[in-house]
């Protein structure tokens, strides 16, 4: 079964290395891991 991981910082200055480092610590592909910028400020408040 493949893992994917979720990699997620809040703004544009924030680093996401050591998300990075924990997906490679538990064996994650890269292309199994998703990476996002954005801040919920921004986020229209539609529900998900």
């Amino acid at each position: 079964m493949a893992q994917y991981f979720y990699v997620r910082v809040s703004t544009l200055d924030q680093n996401s290395e050591r998300q990075f480092g924990a997906a490679d610590a538990l064996g994650v592909p890269l292309e199994c891991i998703f990476h996002e910028k954005l801040s919920g400020k921004t986020c229209s408040g539609h529900s998900y």
